[in-house]
């Protein structure tokens, strides 16, 4: 599997969307937040992302899904596109939780 990660400019932080199964787990100390869910509509009988902001935002986004599968595929593109272009909105989510530990042992990981 293919991870993509971006790493902060002093080095000492490495952020990424979490997998259980990812090696990279094991590099430090991983400090996790949710940064967004996969909620049913009992309406509209579909399912939605729902993207979470370190503000305590929560952005529900339009497109709806059959499948749960369909919508947790979307949510994880959604995820590394957001982590891709604009770090600094994963960095704000941090804020609140900033890890602590030696050089190269903090991982911040987006699930």
């Amino acid at each position: 599997m293919e991870v993509e990660l971006t790493i902060s400019k002093d080095g000492q932080t490495v952020t990424m969307l979490y997998y259980d199964e990812n090696p990279l787990n094991k590099l430090g100390t991983p400090s996790i937040v949710r940064a967004s869910n996969v909620m049913f509509d009992n309406e509209k009988k579909l399912w939605f992302v729902h993207e979470l902001f370190g503000n305590e935002v929560e952005k529900k986004h339009e497109e709806g899904f059959k499948r749960r599968a369909d919508a947790i595929k979307s949510e994880i593109d959604m995820l590394e596109k957001r982590l891709a272009v604009d770090p600094a909105s994963v960095d704000a989510m941090f804020e609140k939780e900033k890890p602590q530990g030696k050089q190269g042992e903090n991982l911040g990981a987006l699930g």
